[in-house]
C-alpha cells in the first residue's frame, strides 16, 4: 500500500511525503537498492541516466539527468546531486547543488523493519523550480510532485513484489536471503509503469493502511487537507 500527502517546505517548496510497506524483503536489502543510485533508471522512469561521479566516505556526487514534462512541454533536466547515506540508521538524504529547471531539490529517505520480512519505507521530498510558478497553477505543479512520489513507491512496492515471489517459486529462504547482491540483481530487466498501479488489500492490510494514513496526516500541516484526498 502506498500513502502520500502533499506539504510546502518553510520557503514556500513544493513537496510531499509517503510511506510504503514492503513485504518479503529486509530493511538493509530496501535501503541498499534505493542507495545504489546508479540502478535508478532500471526502475524509474522518470530518471534516464544517473551516475556517481565522486565519493567521499558515505557521500556521493551524482549527476543524473531526468524527464520531465508539465502541461504540453516537456524536456530533460540536468542536475547534480549530493546523496548523504546512514547505513546505521537506514537513511539516505539527498540534495540540489546545481542543475537546470531547478532552484531547489531536497529528499530523505527512511527504512525501518516493523516485523520479520516486514519493513516500511518513508520518503520526503522538496522542490522548487528555477521559474517562478504563478499562484492559479501552484495546485498543479503541487500535484504533480505527488504523483511523482506515488510513482516512486508504487515502482519500489512492484519491483519487491515480483522479487519476493521470485524467491517462492524457487522455494527460498527468508527476508535477507541472497543479500546486496540479489537486491543488485533485481535492479535491471523490468519495466515498470511510473503510476497508477493500485492492488487489491485484504482486510488487514486495509488497516495498516488506515494506521498509515492516520500517521501522515498528523506529520501534514493544515493546509494540506485536500492534497490528502486528492492523493488517495
Amino acid at each position: 500500500m502506498v500513502q502520500v500527502v502533499g506539504k510546502r517546505g518553510a520557503c514556500g517548496e513544493f513537496g510531499a511525503l509517503g510511506v510504503v510497506e514492503l513485504r518479503g524483503v529486509g530493511a538493509h536489502d530496501v535501503w541498499s537498492f534505493v542507495a545504489d543510485v546508479e540502478q535508478q533508471p532500471t526502475w524509474n522512469n522518470g530518471v534516464k541516466h544517473s551516475r556517481v561521479v565522486e565519493r567521499r566516505g558515505n557521500c556521493k556526487s551524482v549527476h543524473q539527468v531526468l524527464s520531465w514534462n508539465f502541461l504540453a512541454l516537456r524536456g530533460d533536466m540536468h542536475l547534480k546531486l549530493d546523496q548523504m547515506e546512514d547505513p546505521a540508521a537506514l537513511t539516505i538524504n539527498t540534495e540540489l547543488t546545481s542543475g537546470t529547471m531547478m532552484r531547489a531539490f531536497r529528499s530523505r529517505v527512511g527504512v525501518r523493519e516493523t516485523a520479520p520480512g516486514v519493513c516500511e519505507l518513508e520518503m520526503e521530498m522538496f522542490m522548487q523550480p528555477a521559474i517562478f510558478v504563478p499562484f492559479g497553477i501552484r495546485h498543479m505543479v503541487g500535484g504533480q510532485v505527488r504523483r511523482q512520489l506515488r510513482g516512486v513507491l508504487s515502482n519500489l512496492q512492484t519491483r519487491f513484489e515480483a522479487r519476493a515471489a521470485a524467491r517462492a517459486a524457487r522455494g527460498g529462504g527468508g527476508a535477507r536471503a541472497g543479500g546486496e547482491e540479489e537486491t543488485r540483481q533485481w535492479g535491471a530487466g523490468l519495466a515498470l509503469p511510473l503510476w497508477g498501479w493500485q492492488p487489491q488489500w485484504p482486510a488487514a492490510a486495509q488497516q495498516q493502511q488506515l494506521r498509515l494514513q492516520q500517521r501522515l496526516q498528523a506529520q501534514a500541516p493544515w493546509w494540506t487537507a485536500v492534497d490528502i484526498v486528492a492523493a488517495a
